[in-house]
């Protein structure tokens, strides 16, 4: 991953601070290589930690750092690249403070002009002319103020407008390329853009994305955009790592952290960054590669006078250098197994340096090497290792994987589908292939069966190897005649299967509601609802496939019957009254009313033709009912949830 996390400073509310300069005395700036910092405050106060990444969990931890003094609510700050200090917002007495190396701080004076409510949003312009803080009413879960401190000025002359974001904003930063204010909207859980000219926000993402809130945004020098916040419902919880695309507004998690709270974020991207990556990937003794060193300067700048090194792993040789849009003295290349280039002069943005190298004999393994970005200016740190950009540790090597050159065309599929084509595989990178027929590429396409051979080559080895490809045992399914069920009745499927070698099957129905399915099983057993396809597709064990299909039609046949006399006299001889019925799930409600409209019986949730659940002429108060007409009403749920209401007479006889 990029660089940033290496530098990462956090404060977080604690009582571990040490030392403090009040207003008066001189305070170091920092040095900008692509710090981050980052205000967390779980009690009453904030202390300052460096934020790492654990090397084998990769998780986040912080560092304690000593230097800040205990006594701060500190939000809303700005890490200002003109001077190297960080600006913020003393949230309860309103006092602008700037703080410098090692967490050295100063008070520069009380802003009275803020309207009451919080400011945890900030961040400084890249030009550096103003601290700019977004905050909110105590009574509006929306940002709905803006202020602007002007940095510029030693009387901090500050400006306080009344906007109508539609937004919860508990941060935001400054692209350090294009200047766009890029934030993350808590209420609605969106990236949006803010526009302090107009006081316009524009959603850059659809809403509902995986973080519930980012309490922390920041940049780092190559333009990529992260957040510190919370996922799921842990709104308020600040314990995971985002990484936020800032053209689709996609926030991706990265990794979880240690948890703290009510954080807000800047960094200094304004620097200049090395990342090295090298492709392929994995190769093969004696073959070629190609490194690339990227090189992003975020500074507004173009910057001079740049050295980049890099020494390769044993055996690796570098055999021309392909682009260099730095220019510079090339001390070392061409041969040797050292890059150097001095006086490099990088423009502001991000470019790459490329080089093509031999991997040597006997460099099986895993290999890794970091390049050096050095002569950079004091203030930006001097110098710069490489970053793995494919990995989330920060400033780590970049790995070759160096593996045994092999070719073995016994083991692979030797057996071909009738009317398709079999894939032979050489398949490794840095190896030259020669197919039977001339065609060169590692991977060939065989279409009749025969012998067939192949010549592959690095640098340093040559190897052959044959196979002999043969049809594949026919292969059919046929699975019978379509099916026509009634509602609530089971159809078998038994297919007929024609292979001579090993084969799997595989159900599927065009329409996964109407019936649950076996994927798997040798035949099947369903109960549809709805009409559907029904499909089976074999394949044996040469990868050659048959499919068959029928199509079922349930016949929703939906009539409730009832008896129109029952006798219960108790003689076993039709003593109850009950539905019958084919297709359905459940009884919902069941009523009986005498001649007069009452109910005189009543019961809901019954099955279907079953007795027990039936009227056995029993009343309310479990008297007997008198013989006569009664009227009986039924709702009744079928089993594709069709429901219905059916009715009629029935009389009682004794």
């Amino acid at each position: 991953m990029n660089k940033w996390l290496h530098h990462i400073l956090l404060t977080i509310a604690a009582v571990s601070f040490l030392g403090i300069m009040k207003g008066y005395g001189q305070i170091e700036p920092f040095v900008c290589s692509g710090e981050y910092y980052l205000t967390l405050r779980p009690g009453l106060i904030s202390n300052m930690n460096q934020v790492i990444i654990d090397p084998v969990t990769e998780e986040v931890r912080f560092r304690p750092i000593p230097g800040f003094p205990p006594k701060y609510h500190i939000n809303g700050m700005g890490y200002r690249s003109t001077d190297n200090f960080i600006y913020t917002l003393e949230q309860d007495t309103r006092t602008l403070i700037r703080i410098g190396k090692n967490g050295t701080a100063q008070e520069l004076r009380v802003i009275d002009e803020l309207f009451n409510g919080q400011y945890p949003a900030g961040d400084v312009t890249p030009d550096g002319h103003y601290l700019i803080l977004i905050g909110g009413s105590p009574f509006s879960v929306y940002s709905n103020y803006v202020a602007f401190i002007d940095l510029t000025n030693p009387a901090y002359p500050v400006t306080v407008h009344n906007v109508n974001f539609t937004a919860s904003i508990y941060d935001f930063a400054f692209d350090p390329f294009t200047g766009i204010a890029y934030g993350y909207d808590s209420q609605n859980q969106r990236v949006i853009t803010i526009n302090f000219k107009t006081f316009e926000i524009q959603s850059v993402s659809r809403t509902r994305q995986i973080a519930s809130s980012i309490a922390s945004v920041f940049f780092d020098a190559f333009g990529n955009l992260y957040g510190y916040g919370s996922i799921g419902q842990t709104f308020g919880i600040q314990n995971t790592l985002f990484k936020i695309d800032k053209e689709k507004g996609i926030v991706e998690f990265l990794t979880h952290g240690e948890e703290a709270n009510r954080s807000d974020a800047c960094s200094c991207p304004f620097t200049l960054k090395l990342q090295k990556t090298v492709s392929p990937r994995e190769t093969v003794p004696c073959s070629m590669v190609e490194y690339t060193f990227i090189v992003a300067n975020s500074t507004g700048f173009t910057q001079s006078g740049i050295r980049l090194e890099d020494q390769l792993p044993q055996n690796f040789t570098i055999n021309r250098i392909l682009d260099n849009p730095f220019g510079g003295d090339v001390l070392s290349a061409e041969g040797p197994d050292r890059l150097i280039v001095e006086n490099m002069v990088v423009p502001p943005g991000i470019d790459s340096l490329k080089i093509e190298v031999y991997v040597g004999q006997n460099t099986v393994g895993h290999r890794g090497n970091q390049a050096l970005l050095s002569r950079l200016a004091v203030n930006l740190g001097t110098q710069t290792l490489s970053d793995d950009p494919t990995t989330l540790k920060p400033e780590d090597s970049t790995f070759l994987d160096v593996v045994p050159f092999v070719l073995d065309l016994e083991n692979q599929n030797k057996q071909l589908c009738p009317g398709e084509t079999l894939l032979l595989l050489g398949n490794q990178n840095g190896v030259n292939y020669l197919w039977n027929d001339a065609s060169t590429g590692p991977t060939y396409a065989v279409s009749q069966p025969g012998t067939y051979w192949v010549k592959a080559e690095t640098g340093c080895a040559t190897l052959y190897d044959t196979i002999e490809v043969t049809f594949s045992p026919p292969i059919s399914v046929d699975l019978g005649d379509n099916l026509v069920v009634d509602l609530g009745e089971e159809a078998h499927v038994i297919p007929d299967v024609n292979s001579s070698i090993d084969f799997v099957n595989e159900w599927t129905a065009t329409t996964q509601k109407a019936f649950p399915l076996c994927r798997t099983c040798a035949d099947v057993t369903i109960r549809p609802l709805f009409d559907a396809t029904l499909r089976l597709t074999v394949t044996n064990a040469a990868g050659c496939t048959a499919m068959d299909s029928l199509e079922i039609r349930v016949n929703k046949v939906k009539d409730i019957l009832a008896p129109n006399a029952f006798s219960p006299n108790g003689d076993g001889n039709n003593d109850v009254f009950y539905l019958f019925g084919k297709g359905v799930d459940q009884v919902e409600a069941f009523r009986i009313f005498d001649r007069w409209g009452n109910i005189v019986y009543e019961r809901r949730g019954l099955s279907i033709n079953d007795a027990s659940q039936g009227w056995d002429g029993r009343v309310k108060d479990g008297s007997y009912a008198q013989p006569g007409v009664y009227v009986w009403t039924a709702q009744v749920r079928f089993l594709d949830d069709d429901i219905r209401i059916a009715g009629g007479d029935i009389t009682l006889v004794r």
